[in-house]
């Protein structure tokens, strides 16, 4: 009986380890569930860009990582725009990470150049600047409110010419926590996508 009595403090400590974190907290670094759905190809043959490369310490940079990663989308892997959000996982705190899964499940809001994409083994090529204007304000110490501007075009890999993509801007809300910058938000303020059959 003393021995049960002496362990049931540990459990408790590890199951409040396990659950009892934060929301803002970065989320855990995982595998890329798309990229193990395919053994013989790369995502984006490789040129998506990782959570790991980005400079944490800048609110900028973090917010241009991940709207980078939230739009380079491999069409012979990813079932809609969500897979490549869901990417990013490690840039956000956990409770934006759960909304965004909460929803990843949505009908894909560019469902035909997905399509024609796919015709052609095509991969989104993006890339992430910032919004003109007064959009970017430092709140705190600790948060920062970032306008991102992303386009992207559709490489194909078999040969044909690359596809037309689009355009969005974002707003993104950032929180620092121990030292480095987190996504606690994001809204889309305008999609444009650029027809080219």
């Amino acid at each position: 009986m003393g021995e049960v009595k002496r362990y049931i403090p540990i459990a408790l400590v590890l199951l409040c380890a396990a659950g009892c974190s934060s929301n803002s907290e970065p989320a855990p670094v995982t595998s890329s569930s798309a990229a193990a759905t395919s053994s013989t190809r790369n995502l984006a043959d490789g040129s998506c860009p990782t959570s790991k490369d980005a400079d944490r310490s800048d609110p900028s940079a973090t917010a241009r990582y991940y709207a980078s990663i939230g739009h380079c989308w491999d069409s012979t892997m990813d079932e809609n725009t969500m897979a490549g959000v869901l990417r990013a996982k490690d840039l956000m705190s956990v409770s934006w990470y759960e909304q965004q899964k909460q929803g990843s499940a949505a009908r894909n809001t560019l469902q035909v150049q997905f399509g024609r994409a796919a015709k052609h083994e095509g991969y989104s090529v993006p890339e992430a600047t910032p919004t003109g204007g007064d959009v970017d304000e430092d709140v705190a110490s600790d948060k920062a409110v970032r306008g991102i501007t992303t386009s992207w075009r559709w490489k194909t890999r078999d040969g044909s010419e690359d596809i037309a993509g689009g355009r969005d801007q974002q707003i993104i809300y950032l929180e620092k926590h121990g030292g480095q910058w987190i996504v606690v938000g994001a809204r889309t303020t305008m999609t444009e996508e650029l027809d080219k059959a």
